[in-house]
């Protein structure tokens, strides 16, 4: 795969060039709107697929994952990109699953898998302070409920727990709740192990 990077006045763009039998992307670090132009170019370098086109079949991606959590608007952006996607998406998750990257991994639509050392890491969506002004302070706390809920009902669907599971941990804690790889395979975050 050829990777190029283009500038702009914002960030870096990335455009990947890749032959069909290149359908391998890996990602790590944190999630930002870069990983999703990332994830988005690669993607869309095989998604041939019309609107409206409901039976185009896709050919089969993997992703390996290695991520700390991030910008959780991105992750959105990301599931929405990879859930769209009219074939099937492998994950290979390894070392770190964090925060926003869990839902990212557990959308993936084809095998889901991880070594056996990752951990998996998640926690209330908070924002950052040094963003939040206090005549919006209000605001924030509403789109931070709202986003901890959407996260939750996006995580029931997409693993084997119900949603007040993923209700506490994403709205009712504020400590970090780390998850093994063999739990995450009972949570159905992942399907197996590597």
């Amino acid at each position: 795969m050829t990777r190029k990077m283009l500038m702009t006045d914002a960030e870096p763009v990335f455009h990947y060039e890749a032959s069909q039998e290149d359908r391998h992307l890996v990602l790590a670090g944190e999630i930002t709107s870069e990983t999703m132009v990332q994830l988005a170019a690669f993607i869309g370098h095989f998604d041939h697929a019309e609107p409206g086109e409901e039976d185009a079949q896709g050919p089969d991606l993997w992703l390996t994952l290695n991520l700390e959590g991030g910008d959780v608007y991105a992750m959105f952006a990301m599931v929405d990109i990879i859930r769209s996607y009219p074939g099937k998406i492998h994950v290979k998750a390894v070392g770190m699953v964090w925060s926003a990257a869990i839902l990212l991994v557990a959308s993936c639509t084809g095998e889901r898998k991880a070594g056996k050392h990752t951990v998996f890491m998640v926690h209330r969506i908070e924002s950052r302070p040094e963003k939040i002004l206090p005549t919006t302070l209000e605001l924030e706390k509403d789109e931070l409920m709202r986003l901890s809920n959407y996260w939750a009902d996006a995580m029931t669907e997409v693993t084997k727990r119900p949603r007040e599971f993923w209700e506490q941990l994403a709205i009712k804690t504020s400590k970090d709740y780390f998850i093994s790889a063999n739990d995450a395979v009972g949570f159905g975050i992942v399907d197996s192990l590597l």
